[in-house]
Parts: C-alpha cells; sequence; structure tokens
C-alpha cells in the first residue's frame, strides 16, 4: 500500500488552475483554464503547451469541461466554493484592467 498520505478532493481541485469559468482546449488536445494559457502565452516567446510542448495554433473553449467543473465544485465544502469564488473575481479583475490599460 501506498504511504504518501491521501489528498482529499478538496486539496486536489485547489491545485488545479480551473478556478477561472473558461476551460479552453489546446489544438493539442490539452486544457486549461483560459486565463491562465493567456497568461502562459504572454509569458513565453514560443506559445507552446505546458503539458506537451507543442506549439499553440489554436484554442477553443470547452463547454463540456466547463459542466464538468460546475458540478464538480457543487460537492466542495464552502471554504473551496468561496476561494474559487474570490480567485473568479480576481482574475476578473485582472482582465478588465487590462483590456483598458493603457489608456488611450
Amino acid at each position: 500500500m501506498c504511504s504518501l498520505p491521501r489528498k482529499t478532493a478538496d486539496e486536489v481541485f485547489l491545485q488545479e488552475s480551473f478556478f477561472h469559468p473558461q476551460a479552453t482546449s489546446l489544438n493539442c488536445s490539452h486544457s486549461f483554464c483560459s486565463f491562465c494559457i493567456r497568461k502562459w502565452q504572454e509569458s513565453k516567446k514560443d506559445a507552446v503547451c505546458p503539458n506537451c510542448r507543442e506549439k499553440i495554433k489554436s484554442s477553443v473553449r470547452s463547454l463540456v469541461l466547463d459542466n464538468y467543473i460546475d458540478k464538480a465544485v457543487e460537492v466542495l465544502s464552502d471554504e473551496v466554493k468561496e476561494r474559487r469564488r474570490q480567485v473568479v473575481e480576481e482574475r476578473k479583475g485582472i482582465l478588465l484592467f487590462e483590456s483598458i490599460w493603457p489608456p488611450v
């Protein structure tokens, strides 16, 4: 039997990057939070998938994954739900700020 401590669903979910309510699937079929993959692409000279390093040629919103995440969140603790809500609001604020900055 494995001696590593077992993690609760809440702990695993907190470590995932799907806090933002828009999952994005890349041309290589890996999926990420849209906010996270956007930040990843902005920080790299050559935009490649963080998992497989394939060049990112396209991305699409994954409604199936969004729906799955929404259902998964329903069974998590109130603490995790609140943390997710806070992160979503924070990221929406960052995206709004970036869309209007710098002023023209």
